[in-house]
């Protein structure tokens, strides 16, 4: 059981959402207002609602409208910070990196997914960048430690065995006998 703003900090509609605040900023802001940054979960929730709905809106991104919670412009105008840290490694090479959600409107539609989960360094400022605080005790639930897999890996096969590999692949299958591989 949370609160989340219905709209970006200052949660106030006739006031342009607040940019250029890096994550502890963000924190401190909700503080002085007697609430918090969201987790990223409660931000999730809040953005699909009971459902599984792949957008705020629905199954297809739209700028405008609100969440099935009558949360206001869940990610699509701007990327909105979370107190969740960057356990899996989105940013990799980014040492204590935080979650964020949503993106900037010319982002593509799959970056506004209410799932869609990206980081960065906690003292990011970006105009792109805003947050939106909650209210109750801070879920102990989280997104779970996965095993990360890496983008490539080294296969360790003879020579021989990867020939035979290219000759399989049609396209390939004239040069596997030449072949080489770079060392």
């Amino acid at each position: 059981a949370f609160e989340i703003d219905r709209r970006p900090y200052p949660n106030d509609p006739e006031r342009p959402p607040m940019v250029n605040v890096d994550r502890s900023q963000a924190a401190e802001l909700c503080e002085a207002d007697g609430k918090r940054l969201c987790t990223e979960l409660e931000w999730e929730r809040a953005c699909k609602g009971d459902g599984d709905r792949r957008f705020p809106v629905g199954d297809t991104f739209a700028t405008e409208g609100m969440s099935p919670f009558g949360v206001y412009a869940m990610g699509t105008a701007h990327g909105e910070w979370t107190a969740s840290p960057d356990i899996r490694e989105l940013a990799q090479g980014t040492p204590n990196a935080a979650v964020f959600r949503g993106a900037a409107p010319d982002q593509e539609a799959p970056f506004h997914r209410c799932a869609a989960r990206r980081a960065t360094a906690p003292t990011t400022q970006s105009r792109h960048l805003t947050f939106r605080c909650c209210r109750g005790p801070e879920p102990e639930a989280s997104y779970p430690d996965e095993r990360i897999t890496p983008r490539v890996q080294r296969l360790e096969q003879s020579l021989d065995e990867m020939k035979r590999h290219l000759a399989s692949v049609p396209e390939v299958a004239g040069f596997a006998e030449a072949f080489v591989p770079a060392t």
